[in-house]
């Protein structure tokens, strides 16, 4: 620790600690390697927990810090559910606005996911919902009653083998 930059009371209540701390790295020819960072830890004022965010940024206050690394966590996760729950591992075209297309849909739909879980009071994770819906895209269902019931919706629907009401059915003969 080179500089301590917070004082208890001058600053956020969720501040710990605000410190200009020094990186040393001995080189394999000898030389040493040094790097100079901010250490800002705080406590969440929800979860307890304590975070320690490292930057390089000496000119901003705690608090901007705090909320930067925030932001940042929440892009992060929302990029980690669309890549995990929508096709965004490959692309079906190769321009830019095809990209782009693809993205606007996998973000709208993931919003859409978003309200119907809002929706449904039984607790499912989003990869569970999103699985839920996948798998019964074809179906006519009453779509939060079947989130909340999968089973029950299921096997009413189907009772001897009975096409759901209102279903079209076209006869071969």
């Amino acid at each position: 620790v080179l500089e301590k930059c917070y004082e208890k009371g001058a600053s956020d209540a969720r501040v710990r600690r605000d410190d200009i701390i020094e990186f040393r790295k001995r080189l394999k020819n000898g030389k040493e390697l040094v790097h100079k960072s901010r250490l800002v830890e705080y406590v969440d004022p929800h979860t307890r927990k304590r975070w320690q965010l490292l930057t390089n940024n000496m000119e901003l206050k705690d608090a901007e810090v705090i909320e930067i690394y925030k932001r940042r966590w929440q892009i992060e996760s929302l990029y980690k559910q669309l890549k995990q729950n929508f096709p965004l591992h490959f692309f079906y075209g190769e321009s830019a606005n095809a990209i782009e297309t693809q993205i606007w849909v996998v973000m709208i739909a993931n919003l859409l996911v978003k309200l119907v879980k809002a929706q449904v009071n039984r607790v499912l994770s989003f990869s569970n919902l999103v699985s839920l819906l996948r798998h019964s895209l074809g179906y006519y269902y009453d779509l939060v009653p079947f989130l909340e019931n999968p089973e029950r919706v299921a096997a009413s629907s189907f009772v001897g083998g009975r096409s759901p009401p209102g279903q079209l059915q076209l006869n071969l003969v």
